[in-house]
């Protein structure tokens, strides 16, 4: 009788609309979008980093980065040297949509620019510069807006 009565609970309206409130709430999660960038790292002064530029002319244009990593590595060629000015700070929620932004120097200039949108189910690149090439997604202007009350 116990088991009848729990089993009439589950009616297949009442699964359905609990599936529903599930996964609206499992995809509102996975829309929460923060940005973690500094106040100067908009759409507009990523574009005006590129190849060739000295660390003190990023700094003038982006601002101190969060983080800076220094590594050295021997390819298939000579050996490399290569500062990285990082400009995010991972965000501990996984369910949090965030940008990403690489500057690297090679030689003392620039060599690369890398930006990409992270996402707990991907991350896909957005913006990227180098001295062979420029490339450019359609979102990533509306990943690296400036903040509210900045020009």
């Amino acid at each position: 009788m116990l088991l009848k009565r729990s089993v009439r609970l589950l009616k297949p309206a009442a699964v359905m609309r609990l599936v529903s409130v599930l996964t609206s709430i499992a995809l509102g999660l996975g829309c929460v979008v923060r940005s973690n960038l500094p106040a100067r790292v908009t759409e507009a002064s990523v574009r005006q980093v590129v190849p060739g530029m000295t660390p003190d002319q990023v700094r003038a244009i982006l601002g101190d980065p969060v983080g800076v990593k220094d590594t050295s590595f021997q390819g298939a060629g000579p050996f490399v040297h290569q500062l990285t000015y990082v400009y995010f700070r991972r965000l501990p929620d996984p369910w949090y949509r965030y940008p990403m932004l690489w500057v690297h120097f090679q030689g003392g200039v620039v060599n690369s620019v890398y930006a990409k949108r992270h996402s707990f189910w991907d991350s896909e690149g957005v913006y990227g510069i180098d001295p062979t090439r420029k490339w450019e997604r359609p979102e990533f202007g509306r990943w690296f807006r400036p903040a509210r009350g900045e020009p």
